[in-house]
């Protein structure tokens, strides 16, 4: 009896092992591969290859010179990773929006204090409404992009 409870004790650490390893190979991974984590970690550097702007000005000029099926694809391919970007941003700004009114509703503290959060609660709606103009004009963008593709070179 004592011996069954080893062995089954030895293969639950085993597989908790297993998992917990596999977990972190996949934290590594994805988190090199991620975009969105390359987006938050080389913002400083290379902030107009995901910056909505940027992406919208070389659609301007994609569309006035002479340009190949990959351009249309690579273009596309960076609207949706910075339309994933700006979904997830709108997300963790909801959240913390949604904190700070809950903070607020309880009225605690002093009263400079919540005068503050109810300045950062406004301050993150309007950064809200900013994001939700973004993402429309990014879903149009590869909505357009893929029609001019597909008008140009097919399916």
């Amino acid at each position: 009896m004592a011996r069954e409870a080893d062995v089954k004790s030895l293969r639950v650490k085993e597989s908790c092992s297993r998992r917990s390893s596999a977990h972190s190979a996949f934290r590594r991974i994805s988190s090199r591969h991620d975009p969105i984590n390359k987006r938050d970690k080389s913002d400083r550097r290379t902030k107009s290859t995901y910056s909505t702007r940027e992406i919208l000005g070389k659609a301007q000029r994609l569309g006035s010179k002479s340009s190949s099926k990959e351009d249309y694809t690579r273009l596309i391919e960076s609207a949706k990773l910075t339309l994933v970007a700006v979904t997830v941003s709108s997300y963790k700004l909801e959240h913390k929006r949604k904190s700070i009114e809950g903070s607020l509703r309880l009225k605690r503290g002093p009263k400079d204090l919540l005068d503050e959060m109810s300045h950062r609660c406004d301050s993150f709606g309007r950064k809200l409404d900013e994001l939700d103009s973004e993402y429309e004009d990014l879903r149009r963008l590869i909505w357009r992009l893929a029609k001019e593709k597909e008008r140009m070179y097919g399916p």
